[in-house]
Order: C-alpha cells, then structure tokens, then sequence
C-alpha cells in the first residue's frame, strides 16, 4: 500500500484482526522501530520532514502467535512554494512573446509614421 502525501499532512492506518485467540495485542513500527503508545487497531502518522517511511503491525493472540503485515511505505514530499503549483503548457511562453511581437510592430509602426509626417514637413 504505498502512499504519497505532503508533510504535515495525517495518513491512517487501521488493521482488522481475525483468527487466533482473542484479545489481541497490537504494535505499530515505523521505520522497524515500535512506536510508543501505538498499540491499537489505528494509528495515525503526521510527517514533519520529507523522505520515505514504511509503517507496519505487529498483532499477537492471547496465546502468544504474531502475525505481522506487509510494510507500507509512504513517500512524504514537501510543500510546494507558496503552497500552489502551476502546470507548464506549451502555450505558457507563446502568449507574451506574441504580445511582445504585436507591440515591437505597433511602435514601429508609429515611429515609422511620424518620421515620414516630420521629413514632409522638412521639404
């Protein structure tokens, strides 16, 4: 189950147990370290640095048999500046090239103009 959220973002894991003894005893481990006070069915992980994690349980019976998932692993990227990004397209850069194009012709266009009205007044 892999997982891609921003830090500071919360992800969920909950577990559902069946088979074996009841009650059961549950353990979180992120990054194969237990997690203190993590030992329900859910545990909610809150990054706060960028990197790549993986979170698993642990479950034991009440007669001692451990069963242990998959590790799920959670890429935590960071926060885009200004918490906002903007697609590039092909037109991104075609838009003010062409208005630049269209106001270098107008003035040329009037500096052309005036210079022929100012040598007609010259003659």
């Amino acid at each position: 189950m892999p997982a891609l959220i921003l830090v500071g973002q919360s992800i969920t894991f909950t577990s559902s147990v069946s088979g074996g003894y009841p009650a059961y005893a549950y353990q979180w481990y992120f990054n194969g370290n237990s997690v203190s006070g993590a030992n329900a069915t859910s545990w909610t992980f809150t990054p706060t640095t960028a990197g790549i994690y993986y979170v698993y349980l642990k479950v034991t019976d009440a007669k001692g048999n451990t069963a242990q998932s998959d590790a799920a692993r959670i890429t935590v990227a960071t926060v885009p500046v200004g918490g906002y990004s903007y697609p590039i397209n092909k037109y991104t850069l075609l838009t003010p090239i062409a208005t630049h194009i269209a106001l270098i012709a107008i003035l040329t266009a009037i500096f052309v103009t005036i210079k022929q009205k100012t040598r007609r007044k010259h003659r």
